[in-house]
């Protein structure tokens, strides 16, 4: 069976452990979305289909990123619009995935493209001692000759927090141009106060830009996100392929009307939570280079870092019986276990991480 390995415990487990494997807005949802999540249960809308068009969703969600509802589908998260796209485009003959790695879900891509007879390629970023960065001459002589192909690029980076630059984004579009598609997952895009793909759409026909709700708003068990594109074709494609109740009653109550629809409160809570996941980020990232730590340099919320002396399964299993878990990132390519992710928390437990890893280091 195929083994998926991911981030973050269950709720089943979320009592007994301090997790930062996991990577959400550290100040948790802000209390409207909680009035809003008690309002629809209170009101039962369990007991009913959601609306299969997802018609206040869709301007809903227009409304709070001012885009256009009809180059947008909503998504069970950036996860399943991954899904969507790759099936799309591979079934209309772009039969040749490009990874630039590492990067999220790479595991899960590669199965699917091959099960649908896909060729999958992995392009490495490279490394110095406290980034990654995405060389993009080697980029581009990777993609310059290729046909019938499309890139999925995560921005800001998982695992490594990077940021490519929207000016690369745009040369890349340009460059797989009537030849292949670029896939731009956003996930972390808002706790980077980044603005990203989505003022390109209208340019470049071969775009697509994911975003993910889950993050900013602390609610991963509330799956909701969508994909946006200016191609109409591609649109087409993928409402064909979106399942008809593929978010359920409750996150898609939550999302539609307000307060998401207040642009005026959405703009604020974005800056408000970026600002503070920096503050959050930049005082972890100094606390673990003063543990001796290699840390990688980020721009959103969470943070690389490599592990030089220690034995590594020794590392992750000291946090464990301390009730703590990080992101082991050997399952990302081009990493291994001596690499681990941790998620930016309060700054309390961010405290609590920092002590336990020095006792780990101390022996």
């Amino acid at each position: 069976m195929f083994r998926r390995v991911h981030g973050g415990v269950s709720w089943i487990d979320s009592k007994r452990f301090l997790d930062f494997s996991v990577n959400v807005n550290p100040f948790g949802p802000p209390k409207e979305i909680v009035e809003k999540l008690h309002y629809c249960i209170n009101n039962e809308v369990y007991r009913f289909y959601p609306d299969p068009n997802y018609q206040l969703l869709r301007k809903t969600l227009s409304e709070a990123y001012d885009i256009n509802e009809k180059n947008l589908v909503p998504t069970a998260g950036a996860s399943e619009a991954l899904y969507l796209v790759i099936k799309c485009l591979i079934s209309r003959g772009f039969r040749h995935v490009l990874l630039l790695s590492p990067t999220y879900g790479e595991p899960e891509i590669k199965a699917l493209a091959e099960e649908l007879g896909a060729k999958v390629s992995f392009i490495l970023m490279s490394e110095t001692q406290d980034k990654f960065y995405v060389d993009l001459d080697s980029l581009i002589d990777n993609i310059k000759n290729v046909e019938r192909a499309f890139l999925i690029v995560s921005n800001p980076n998982n695992p490594t927090g990077i940021y490519i630059d929207q000016n690369d984004i745009e040369t890349v579009a340009e460059l797989l141009d009537g030849r292949g598609f670029l896939i731009v997952d956003e996930a972390y895009s808002e706790l980077s106060g980044k603005r990203g793909s989505l003022d390109l759409l209208n340019y470049y026909d071969n775009l697509i830009a994911i975003r993910t709700l889950t993050k900013l708003f602390a609610t991963p068990g509330l799956r909701t996100g969508f994909l946006a594109s200016g191609s109409k074709r591609l649109i087409k494609c993928l409402e064909a392929l979106r399942p008809t109740w593929n978010i359920d009653s409750i996150s898609s109550c939550v999302f539609s009307g307000k307060p998401l629809e207040d642009s005026k409160w959405f703009r604020r809570f974005v800056l408000d939570s970026s600002e503070g996941v920096k503050a959050l980020r930049e005082d972890l990232e100094n606390g673990l280079k003063k543990l001796g730590l290699r840390v990688f340099k980020s721009e959103t919320n969470f943070v690389l870092s490599k592990i030089m002396d220690l034995d590594p399964e020794e590392f992750y299993r000291k946090l464990y019986l301390k009730n703590i878990i990080v992101r082991n990132c050997n399952s990302f390519r081009g990493l291994s276990s001596r690499y681990f992710r941790v998620g930016v928390k309060d700054g309390i437990s961010n405290k609590v991480l920092l002590e336990a890893i020095k006792e780990v280091i101390r022996g």
